[in-house]
C-alpha cells in the first residue's frame, strides 16, 4: 500500500491542536503567541521526519528503490550495477609513404573524445589502419564508419585528418562504449532474478548470465534449437543505433558462459550465441499540434512499445501502433501512414526508424 502522509498545514493543524487539549484546556491559541509558534515549529519539523519515512519507505523495495539503495537490495541477491564501458574500432589514417605513427597516437572527434592507436603502424600505399581504443567510458563516444577525426599531435608526414572504419570483423565503426547500467535496466535484472530464481542451466539462467555482460540490456534463450543439450542465446544492447550487437560483443558472451573455470554456462551444454535482428519501422505521422513536446512524446512511446517488444510476437497491430501514439502527452489527434500489420521475420524484433512528422492539413 502507498505510504501518504498529511500535507504541512495538516501537520502544523493537528500540533496545534495537541498543544490546546494539553496546556489550553480546550480553549482557543491566539494567532500570535507562544503555543502558536511551537505548534508550527514543531509541525514543520514533523512534517520533515514524515517526508523522510516516506522516502526511505519507497527505497525498502526492489521495485520502487533508486540508485544507492536499488544497489544494495542487488547485491544481496549477488546482482551488481554494470560499469561504463570505453568503445573500440578501426580509424584509416593517411600520409607520406613509410610514415611511421606510434602506438599511442591520440586521435580526436568534433565532440572532444579521444581515442588512442593500439598498435604502431606504417603508411604503405598513401594509407594504414589501426585500431582504437576510447580513453573514456560511455556510449557517447561511440562513432559511426566514415565519422571524421583528427590527429591530436603533428606527427611529420602523417595527415591531420582521420576516418572511423569498418572493423576487421565487419564492426560498424567504433562500438562498445556503455554507460554506466541505469536504475530501469538494474531493476529489470534483480527483479528477473527474484522471480526466476536458479535452477543449473534453465532458460531463465541463460537469460540473468548474458544481461550479466556489460553492453547487453535485453537477452533471450532457446533451449533444443539445434537437438538435445543445444542452447541458442541472444542479445540486444538498447543505448545503440541499431540495437544488434557485434562479434566481439557475441564474443564477450560466449566467454562468459562457457569460459573454462569461469563460464556459467553446464559443460555439457552446448551453447551458440547471436545477435537478434531488427525490422525498421519507418512511419509518416500527421500531428495534432505538430509540436516539438508531442513530436518527443510520440517517439518516446514508440520506442517504449519496441523495448517492451517480446520475440515471441511476430506481428505488429497497426492498433499498437495507434495506442502508443494516441497516448503521447499532449497529442490531441493523428493519422500516420502504416496501412498493414507488419509480419516479423524469426528472431527479429521491430526498431523505430525515420519518422517524419506534418502538420494537419
Amino acid at each position: 500500500m502507498p505510504f501518504s502522509i498529511p500535507t504541512l498545514k495538516r501537520v502544523k493543524a493537528l500540533v496545534r491542536e495537541t498543544l490546546v487539549s494539553a496546556l489550553a484546556d480546550g480553549g482557543p491559541i491566539l494567532r500570535v503567541s507562544v503555543e502558536s509558534v511551537f505548534g508550527d515549529a514543531i509541525g514543520g519539523l514533523q512534517y520533515l521526519f514524515l517526508e523522510r519515512l516516506r522516502i526511505l519507505w519507497t527505497q525498502l523495495w526492489p521495485d520502487t528503490a533508486k540508485e544507492r539503495w536499488l544497489d544494495r537490495i542487488a547485491s544481496i541477491w549477488g546482482i551488481y550495477r554494470k560499469e561504463p564501458g570505453p568503445s573500440a574500432g578501426r580509424v584509416g589514417l593517411t600520409g607520406v609513404e613509410g610514415t611511421v605513427v606510434p602506438a599511442g597516437t591520440v586521435i580526436e572527434s568534433s565532440g572532444g573524445f579521444q581515442y588512442v592507436t593500439s598498435d604502431e603502424v606504417t603508411i604503405l600505399g598513401g594509407e594504414a589502419s589501426v585500431e582504437v581504443t576510447s580513453e573514456t567510458s560511455g556510449a557517447e563516444t561511440n562513432q559511426d564508419v566514415g565519422v571524421e577525426l583528427s590527429v591530436a599531435a603533428e606527427i611529420a608526414g602523417l595527415d591531420a585528418a582521420a576516418v572511423v572504419k569498418l572493423g576487421e570483423l565487419g564492426e560498424q565503426g567504433i562500438i562498445g562504449g556503455v554507460d554506466i547500467e541505469s536504475d530501469e535496466d538494474l531493476r529489470a535484472r534483480l527483479l528477473l532474478r527474484i522471480r526466476e530464481p536458479g535452477s543449473g542451466g534453465s532458460e531463465a539462467d541463460y537469460v540473468q548470465w548474458a544481461l550479466e555482460v556489460s553492453g547487453v540490456t535485453r537477452a533471450w534463450a532457446f533451449s533444443n534449437t539445434d537437438g538435445p543439450g543445444t542452447v541458442l542465446v541472444l542479445a540486444a544492447n538498447d543505448s545503440a543505433d541499431p540495437i544488434t550487437i557485434g562479434s566481439s560483443k557475441i564474443d564477450e558472451i560466449y566467454q562468459a558462459l562457457k569460459s573454462p573455470g569461469t563460464g556459467k554456462a553446464p559443460a555439457a551444454d552446448v551453447v551458440t550465441v547471436g545477435t537478434v535482428q531488427v525490422t525498421t519501422i519507418d512511419l509518416t505521422v500527421i500531428l495534432e499540434p505538430n509540436t516539438s513536446a508531442v513530436r518527443s512524446a510520440v517517439k518516446k512511446n514508440l520506442k517504449a512499445l519496441f523495448r517492451l517488444w517480446s520475440l515471441d510476437t511476430k506481428t505488429v497491430h497497426i492498433s499498437k501502433i495507434t495506442g502508443a501514439i494516441n497516448t503521447a502527452e499532449g497529442e490531441e489527434w493523428h493519422v500516420h501512414d502504416m496501412v498493414d500489420n507488419l509480419e516479423l521475420g524469426t528472431y527479429h524484433l521491430p526498431e523505430l526508424g525515420t519518422v517524419t512528422f506534418e502538420d494537419a492539413p
